[in-house]
């Protein structure tokens, strides 16, 4: 009996088995069938597309031959104007009679936004569309895949000649420095802009990128919250009365640093209500034993006596100690210092490549734009190494966009 048993216990396993796998076929099977369907559908669909896109070839062709036919009936050719940038490339075609005599340059500027000069010389371009060349970079110019051998407004050109613009640099040190500056761009760009320092916003609003933020005018807690709750109402350009009054009534009482970036903010309102507190600070910084302060405050009272248009007779004291001891710093090299001293040289109107502190700052970039403290580090630091050295790049590069003469952040976010 138990054979018996176990004789139909093994049949209703083999039979239970085979209607499994018998159910799995039926589904592959219904599967298959519903994608060769699916299959048979999309190349229908691909032959249409196909005859489609052909039939659309054609008609672009049949306008094409029309547009050839007309420019030629009311024109005597045409010439091709390419505007080349990073990320696109601009393909115009201008149509031109000969009764016109029209130069090159009288074409480009007909189809271009041109901002241009002349002099004995003839005619340079300072800018076409979006080609507006930075310090280091100049708009080269092509004719048919080769340097043109004269000027714009000189150059004869004939139906189908193809004339080709972009930037290319002359400055190795200024192209690095475009790309630190777009490197850190890109990762601030990634950011809320609602969390991010307001060194970094003073950098994004002298880069022309627009701000959208929302700032109390009322006062907020703190001092130092104050104080960039000023330089941000600034940047926005609105009224500042409210909290200059709160920083003001807080007196002179504070660590310099502070007392630099307190002058600084109550220079966004000037009013005769500030001139005692200008008169002490000045009074303050006259008598200073330089070589008994750290490089960072003396940088920040560099920036102060610019925004004040007080150039004592220490200020030279400062920036020789600056000159001297960047490399010898108390709080070590690190790319925060870097920074600060960078920007107050600048405020100055003083190169600090002349002692290579710019290109020192850059090898404390990450591959993601951010900066380390110091070269040893492993992680890169977000709350100060970062957003001054970021503003660092931007200053530098408007120092070099404008001849080399003196900026300062702090004042222009006020213009």
């Amino acid at each position: 009996m138990k054979k018996l048993f176990s004789l139909v216990f093994v049949m209703v396993l083999i039979l239970t088995a085979c209607t499994n796998t018998d159910n799995n076929s039926e589904a592959v099977n219904d599967a298959l069938d519903t994608q060769q369907q699916e299959l048979a559908i999309l190349k229908e669909t691909v032959l249409t597309m196909g005859t489609s896109l052909t039939e659309m070839h054609a008609s672009i062709d049949a306008l094409n031959t029309k547009l050839e036919s007309v420019q030629s009936a009311l024109y005597d050719g045409t010439v091709i104007f390419e505007i080349i940038t990073e990320d696109t490339r601009i393909i115009k075609t201008v149509a031109y009679k000969d009764a016109d005599d029209l130069s090159a340059f009288n074409l480009l500027t007909n189809t271009f936004d041109v901002d241009y000069s002349t002099s004995e010389w003839g005619v340079f371009v300072n800018s076409i569309e979006t080609l507006i060349p930075q310090y280091g970079q100049f708009i080269s110019m092509q004719k048919n895949d080769a340097m043109m051998p004269e000027g714009i407004g000189t150059i004869n050109y004939q139906d189908g000649d193809v004339f080709s613009f972009e930037l290319v640099w002359w400055d190795q040190q200024a192209k690095a420095l475009y790309e630190a500056i777009q490197l850190t761009l890109d990762y601030y760009l990634l950011q809320s802009i609602d969390t991010l320092d307001y060194q970094v916003l003073m950098a994004l609003d002298i880069l022309n990128i627009p701000l959208d933020l929302e700032v109390s005018q009322e006062p907020a807690e703190g001092l130092s919250n104050q104080i960039k709750q000023v330089f941000m109402l600034a940047l926005l350009g609105h009224d500042v009365d409210a909290v200059t009054e709160a920083i003001y009534n807080q007196g002179l009482d504070h660590h310099l640093f502070t007392m630099s970036l307190m002058a600084l903010a109550l220079n966004a309102r000037k009013t005769e209500d500030y001139a005692s507190f200008q008169t002490e600070y000045l009074n303050l910084i006259e008598t200073l034993d330089v070589d008994t302060i750290d490089l960072d405050t003396l940088s920040m009272v560099l920036m102060t006596l610019n925004a004040y248009n007080q150039p004592l007779a220490i200020t030279q004291t400062i920036i020789e100690r600056i000159q001297t001891e960047a490399f010898n710093n108390s709080y070590g090299d690190n790319a925060a210092s870097f920074s600060m001293n960078i920007l107050g040289l600048l405020s100055q109107g003083v190169n600090p490549e002349n002692i290579e502190l710019m290109s020192t700052l850059i090898d404390y970039q990450a591959d993601n734009g951010t900066f380390y403290y110091q070269l040893e580090d492993e992680n890169t630091e977000l709350l100060f190494s970062t957003p001054q050295s970021f503003l660092a790049l931007v200053m530098m590069q408007a120092f070099l966009n404008q001849g080399m003469q003196p900026v300062n952040p702090y004042t222009m976010i006020l213009e």
